[in-house]
Parts: C-alpha cells; sequence; structure tokens
C-alpha cells in the first residue's frame, strides 16, 4: 500500500511541477495532548480511578501535504487513507467530520448520536510545522427511551502539534 502511495505521489509531483502547483510535502508530526477539562466527565468530575499522563508526544505521521487545483491543499494523515481538503492563508486549515449512529430497536427505541469534529490549523516556517489539532466531541439521543439513557458528556480538546519537513527522497520507490 505504501509503494501505491509513494509512487502516485512521485507521478503528481512530477504533475503538479509542470502545472506550477507546490510538489508534495512528507512531514512528521507528533501530538502533545491539552487538557481534558471537568466538563467532559459525568458530573463535571473526572472519576477517581482516572489516571492522567501529561507531557507525552504521540506520533501521528507521517503527513502528506500537497496543493491542489483551485488553490486547495489536501492532507493525507498518517494512516494513509484518511485525505482531508483544506485551505491555505495565514494558516494552513484542515477539517472532518466522523458521526457513528447506533439505532437500538424496540424495546429500547433510541437512536444514540456520537459526532466527532476535528479541526487542524498550523504554520510552516520553514522546514518545521507548529499548530493545533482539536478535537470536538458531541452526544445526543432522540428516541422514547432517551430518559434512561447516560450519555456521555460533550468534550472540547484542543491538543498542540508540532512537525518537520522529511527529506522526500528517502521514501522514493526504486
Amino acid at each position: 500500500m505504501l509503494k501505491k502511495i509513494l509512487f502516485s505521489s512521485s507521478l503528481l509531483t512530477l504533475f503538479a511541477a509542470g502545472c506550477g502547483i507546490a510538489p508534495n510535502t512528507l512531514w512528521e508530526v507528533s501530538e502533545l495532548d491539552g487538557v481534558r477539562p471537568n466538563s467532559c466527565y459525568a458530573n463535571g468530575k473526572p472519576p477517581m480511578t482516572t489516571t492522567t499522563e501529561t507531557g507525552v508526544q504521540t506520533n501521528v505521521g507521517p503527513w502528506e501535504m500537497y496543493e491542489g487545483p483551485d488553490s486547495k491543499m489536501y492532507l493525507i494523515l498518517g494512516d494513509k487513507k484518511t485525505v482531508i481538503e483544506g485551505s491555505k492563508g495565514d494558516n494552513y486549515n484542515f477539517q472532518w467530520t466522523v458521526t457513528v449512529v447506533d439505532t437500538e430497536p424496540a424495546p429500547i427505541m433510541a437512536t444514540l448520536t456520537s459526532t466527532v469534529t476535528n479541526t487542524v490549523q498550523f504554520k510552516l516556517s520553514g522546514d518545521t510545522l507548529s499548530g493545533t489539532w482539536q478535537v470536538k466531541n458531541t452526544y445526543s439521543c432522540t428516541g422514547a427511551d432517551c430518559g434512561n439513557a447516560t450519555l456521555t458528556p460533550n468534550c472540547d480538546v484542543t491538543n498542540q502539534i508540532r512537525g518537520r519537513r522529511l527529506e522526500a527522497d528517502r521514501y522514493k520507490v526504486y
């Protein structure tokens, strides 16, 4: 799979260079978890058995970024499957939403909806990238039995992201 992506990105680079569009860039990106506010927990308090780690960065890259037609930007996340359309101004901006709907048939008769909205915003300075990744979780219930449902509280957490440009030559397929 990686060979296909790298081969296709090499072709895209050749195509883009001929059309005046900026070539692909690869970025190694890490994320530093933000503070989870008390509003993210039931009753506004973390459970007594919760362990919180702080100061640990997680590798979320490599990310591949390229400019497409009409000045639109595209970001391929580290899973090599998720491609997000975004924009470039003072910052690079990408946003996507994942919604999961769980419908319970009779006798429960309720539909639980979980929505996660991701907003990634960053600046490039030479060979470095810095910005934020906001994750907003919302939960809702519709139906006759929602009064008995215990919903996870809505939660909004902003994480810091940092990265560095990778040499694309290291990833070429020979």
